[in-house]
């Protein structure tokens, strides 16, 4: 009972240091906690975890709430959601291996070559081989590529102002989701 108490001062006084302003309202899993951890219902009820309950799926659902506010402005665009994301990879660092790319992306490589064939047919990126590795494609943004990102910067406000959040919780929501994937990476061995 004392390292969860401990455990609870450790997370309140880490989530005030990094995240004072947060509106942190997540009663489900609140709920949850309480019911199995210090509730004093029985064992089988505080171990009925109801749908809600799960982060999993509160993240599953947000996923499936962006996809809904990006898919217009992605039609507009001409891209699907993996497409966009690997445009912008390279409108950050051009001239990049597949691998490389896949890593950042989190896609496996043979997921990214017919994407990257789609995108190289609609004109947005050229693809060749490493001269120095043959093993290894390279892949740069054409002209075209370039351009479109100044078109997707005219639709970033409609996802912004769809999320509800001030830039600063924005900027700790998102840097709080960044370090839960790199926990989850370490603890699943990737």
């Amino acid at each position: 009972m004392l390292v969860l108490v401990t455990t609870i001062i450790i997370i309140a006084a880490t989530v005030s240091v990094f995240a004072p302003e947060f509106k942190y309202d997540n009663h489900y899993c609140d709920n949850y906690f309480w019911r199995c951890h210090l509730g004093n219902k029985s064992t089988s009820a505080r171990n009925t975890a109801k749908l809600g309950d799960f982060m999993c799926f509160a993240i599953y659902s947000t996923n499936l709430a962006y996809s809904r506010v990006y898919k217009p402005v992605l039609e507009k665009l001409g891209l699907t959601y993996p497409q966009y994301v690997t445009i912008i990879c390279l409108w950050e660092e051009d001239n990049q291996t597949v691998k490389s790319l896949s890593e950042k992306l989190f896609l496996e490589p043979s997921t990214m070559t017919p994407m990257l064939k789609r995108l190289e047919t609609m004109g947005y990126v050229r693809r060749e081989r490493d001269t120095e590795d043959e093993r290894s494609v390279r892949v740069t943004l054409t002209e075209a590529g370039r351009q479109l990102r100044e078109k997707a910067f005219e639709y970033r406000e409609i996802t912004a102002k769809a999320a509800g959040l001030s830039a600063e919780e924005f900027r700790v929501l998102q840097k709080a989701i960044v370090n839960l994937r790199t926990n989850l990476l370490k603890a699943a061995g990737d």
